[in-house]
């Protein structure tokens, strides 16, 4: 999502963003609320590290009376279960979760039989799932 806003030669408005910590609350309503709360307003949309994130958040909007999509757009990612039978539907980017389990078994088991072999990147297409969160 940064990668994407760079590109665009844009920047994210940190006022109008939820940044903390891995171990931060996102799954209490109440922390999410006081972090909307805090905000100098609400943005058209919010793109989630994940779909428990992102559904959490939607609790925290619709607690302070904000529809979806109407006032505001949220994305998830990872494709979960919850993510179709929420109320809307959450559009969510699925991840390939088996691909990635066979090919870091492939890459594991090359690094073990020759630890010299060069360290690669690999990448993974996500399929979007699109939601009722979305417009």
């Amino acid at each position: 999502y940064s990668s994407a806003l760079r590109e665009a030669c844009l920047s994210p408005d940190e006022a109008c963003s939820i940044l903390a910590e891995d171990s931060a609350p996102y799954g209490d309503t109440d922390w999410l609320l006081k972090k909307l709360n805090g905000m100098p307003r609400i943005p058209d949309a919010f793109v989630c590290a994940n779909d428990y994130l992102a559904i959490h958040l939607m609790a925290a909007l619709k607690a302070k009376g904000i529809s979806m999509p109407e006032d505001v757009m949220v994305a998830g990612f990872g494709g979960s279960p919850e993510a179709s039978i929420i109320e809307p539907s959450l559009t969510t980017a699925k991840i390939p979760s088996s691909d990635i389990g066979k090919l870091a078994a492939t890459v594991l088991s090359r690094r073990i039989q020759q630890p010299g072999f060069p360290f690669l990147l690999n990448y993974v297409q996500t399929t979007p799932i699109w939601g009722d969160s979305t417009r």
